[in-house]
């Protein structure tokens, strides 16, 4: 089929293969797992990455959360066996490491330490 021009749009922008794909649920966005251990996200009308992530281990698949309302959020397998949970915004695409996300404490603790 791609010879015969029914190829609509190539993504560019990891540096190694892709092991997998998932659109959201409107079709409007999808991720990308690559061997780059990179995960990005794409904007299937532009073309664009929207963000990238990475932890530094390879991830194996890509889901969005099934959610309509938490579809900003992800999770991934990852090659050192182990499922992570993203959210989309923690991430941008220039090539900027995301920011660190400290754990969640209660205010209680913070003001004691």
């Amino acid at each position: 089929m791609y010879h015969e021009g029914n190829c609509l749009r190539t993504f560019m922008g990891h540096s190694q293969a892709v092991k997998d794909i998932a659109f959201n649920r409107a079709g409007d966005k999808f991720l990308s797992a690559s061997f780059d251990r990179h995960i990005k996200m794409w904007d299937t009308e532009t073309g664009k990455c929207i963000f990238a992530f990475t932890n530094g281990k390879v991830p194996n698949v890509v889901k969005f959360n099934p959610d309509a309302d938490k579809q900003n959020i992800f999770l991934a397998g990852m090659h050192d066996k182990k499922i992570i949970q993203v959210r989309a915004e923690t991430a941008m695409c220039n090539n900027k490491p995301p920011p660190i996300v400290l754990p969640f404490r209660r205010r209680e603790a913070l003001s004691s330490s």
